[in-house]
């Protein structure tokens, strides 16, 4: 299923390997800095916004760790209302190099108003921690989440995994390669639900469309992945199966940081197997202004979206049995 909401355009704030540019969707040099400009008070209003939330909200449990690295801790949303409520894990982007999950707090003042159960864990970052690495971390941090998440007002037969850019990378990779799942004991068969939004989903073609159309050098992404033999290995679009639990990808028409066509085609490789998922286009979007645009509105789709999807997963007990990738 692909269709399409409209949403007003913006400028995208590009984040590669710890360097952080902007720009112009629309194009035209008169209006480079005053889009410029309004972008970024959009997203300065959203840290403020996100700042306040965090340390005014009493149904937040802060820093709990989920392994032994110091970047492994996450923070726990709860509605005020009983549950066991659905539960969304948010992983956030920055071009798997900056970004914290402090500065996603306004994501989950969105949810947990939909009493939704919200998880944000951080993660180490590059050049800290490489492509898998990070991998084995999300794996980890799901894993705790559905093993202790019942706790804390959650349902954890209804755990959803995702994120935006490179969180939506990552947790692609631990959605549709059992390997890391596998490696805890734990299964993709256990995800509720995988959204992403704006991820790179193949890396040969966002290295290519580095190289070609953003004239980037790709040093940094072949030391992240290890080098190039490893692209097909950290590329989700490698693993596509038709039997995934419930997915949502989400992608901005005039992103320019990840091509809308990367979306495209891994929603169509899945849905040619049969699995279910499900491509939503936001006409006029651009790359982190499709969140921090929509969390600037007061009922903006990408909520709404996220919210369906959350609340019209399955619970896994109801399932059939996954066949992890052998």
């Amino acid at each position: 299923m692909i269709t399409s909401a409209r949403i007003r355009p913006s400028v995208s704030l590009t984040r590669f390997a710890g360097g952080i540019s902007v720009s112009l969707v629309l194009g035209g040099l008169a209006f480079y800095h005053r889009e410029a400009i309004a972008f970024n008070v959009r997203l300065l209003h959203a840290k403020m916004v996100a700042d306040r939330f965090y340390a005014r909200y009493r149904g937040i449990i802060k820093n709990i760790p989920y392994g032994y690295l110091p970047a492994q801790k996450l923070d726990i949303y709860r509605p005020y209302s009983d549950g066991p409520h659905p539960v969304v894990i948010w992983v956030h982007g920055g071009g798997w190099s900056t970004g914290s999950k402090e500065l996603y707090a306004s994501v989950a003042q969105r949810l947990v108003r939909k009493n939704i159960v919200v998880v944000i864990p951080g993660y180490t970052l590059y050049p800290d921690a490489h492509a898998f690495d990070q991998a084995h971390e999300i794996a980890r941090a799901f894993q705790w989440t559905r093993e202790n998440i019942a706790r804390y007002g959650g349902d954890p037969d209804r755990v959803i995994l995702g994120g935006q850019s490179a969180g939506a990378h990552l947790t692609g990779l631990v959605a549709l390669d059992a390997t890391y799942l596998n490696e805890l004991n734990r299964s993709p068969a256990e995800i509720c639900g995988w959204y992403g939004i704006a991820g790179p989903y193949s890396i040969p073609v966002q290295v290519e469309y580095e190289r070609t159309v953003k004239r980037r050098n790709i040093r940094l992404l072949l030391d992240f992945f290890n080098g190039q033999i490893n692209f097909e290995r950290g590329s989700p679009r490698s693993f596509v199966r038709g039997d995934t639990m419930p997915i949502l990808l989400i992608h901005g028409s005039a992103d320019k940081t990840v091509p809308p066509a990367v979306s495209q085609d891994l929603h169509s490789a899945l849905y040619a197997l049969g699995a279910p998922s499900t491509l939503r286009v936001y006409k006029g979007a651009g790359h982190a202004g499709l969140l921090f645009d929509a969390l600037a509105q007061t009922e903006p789709q990408l909520v709404s979206d996220l919210v369906k999807f959350t609340k019209s997963c399955p619970p896994v007990i109801n399932r059939e049995p996954h066949r992890a990738n052998l």
